[in-house]
């Protein structure tokens, strides 16, 4: 956990999670494309107080991202010319928010006055990585166990972000890509965050798409429409 050690300053690290941060999940965007779907990657508070600084891989907990999808990830080329991830969310007139792939910590749009995350040197072992645009269209997926993202300066409060009216989820991810029937997208970090009161603590959280409760059902309607054929 070396990395994440240092983003904490002389904070301590609490030995265990609090139920605080509950969980971590994928959310459904509306982008009006035929062909391209959105899926935001959340994580859910149960407590509007608490604080999220920084989500990492560390060692044997990787930061991660999968897809099925063969042409991998998708970007509106925004301002930064084509096959850009774009370092911080943008979202004003010169690109689509809603067809962006991301990594924040909460924040989406541009918005004046306010900082962004940074990202740890050498970013998913890429020399210079900390500048997200190394990464290109078509990445199918990506795991490194020291790298971060982070919120420079006092870890971030929680907020409401997305289109749930949720006021203590916050976005930590978007990943566009095409749609198809048996689509997979799996994303994971350790999240660092305060909870009320408290300590620094690090959790590790995972989410998929389909949610993983939906797998058991899918295979099963695969089932029941094969004895139907």
């Amino acid at each position: 956990m070396r990395l994440l050690l240092v983003l904490t300053g002389s904070l301590a690290l609490a030995g265990t999670a609090s139920a605080d941060l509950t969980g971590m999940y994928f959310a459904p965007i509306d982008n009006g494309e035929r062909d391209l779907v959105t899926y935001r990657a959340c994580a859910r508070f149960d407590n509007p107080a608490d604080w999220i600084g920084a989500f990492a891989g560390t060692e044997g907990r990787p930061l991660f991202f999968s897809t099925n999808v063969w042409s991998g990830i998708y970007n509106n080329d925004g301002c930064f010319g084509p096959g850009h991830i774009d370092d911080i969310p943008f979202g004003t007139w010169w690109t689509r928010l809603d067809i962006d792939t991301w990594l924040t910590i909460g924040r989406i749009g541009g918005l004046d006055g306010y900082d962004f995350p940074a990202f740890s040197p050498d970013f998913l072992g890429i020399p210079g990585g900390e500048d997200m645009k190394v990464l290109t269209d078509g990445l199918t997926s990506f795991s490194h166990e020291d790298s971060a993202v982070y919120y420079p300066g006092p870890a971030m409060p929680v907020n409401t972000w997305g289109d749930n009216e949720v006021p203590i989820d916050v976005a930590l991810a978007q990943f566009v890509v095409e749609d198809r029937d048996d689509l997979l997208i799996e994303f994971g970090a350790v999240i660092q965050w305060v909870p009320e009161g408290g300590e620094v603590t690090q959790t590790y959280l995972t989410a998929q798409v389909p949610a993983p409760g939906a797998l058991p059902l899918l295979a099963l309607a695969g089932l029941l429409h094969r004895r139907h054929r």
